[in-house]
């Protein structure tokens, strides 16, 4: 932890905190001399021990699965996805729940983080 302490103190990184081992209670490494003097401590609203609430529904967890698929179908896939000015992925989805699989509609929206 010295050497934690060295580099945030060298890198002026703002205060860490960890919970302690002894007990529930939240220890804190003391801020660097020049955070004390610009005012930039971390500014938390809630303790470290309480947990967040959920906001509203979110997608279910998804687990990578790999087939084999013709190449003249990947290429009308790719190209029809781009024609609907959707990904690949929404598409296929909105296929299965065509074709009478269950699939939530928070679990095809399309996100930033998809291709």
């Amino acid at each position: 932890m010295d050497a934690v302490k060295e580099v945030a103190t060298a890198q002026n990184i703002p205060t860490q905190r960890f919970p302690s081992h002894a007990s529930n209670k939240v220890t804190e490494l003391q801020p660097t001399a020049s955070e004390h003097h610009s005012g930039n401590l971390p500014r938390t609203s809630q303790p470290a021990t309480q947990e967040r609430k959920a906001r509203g529904p979110r997608p279910a967890p998804v687990k990578r699965y790999s087939v084999d698929l013709p190449l003249y179908l990947i290429a009308e896939i790719r190209e029809k996805a781009h024609r609907r000015n959707c990904n690949k992925r929404t598409l296929i989805l909105n296929a299965f729940k065509d074709a009478g699989f269950t699939i939530k509609d928070i679990d095809i929206q399309e996100s930033k983080t998809d291709e």
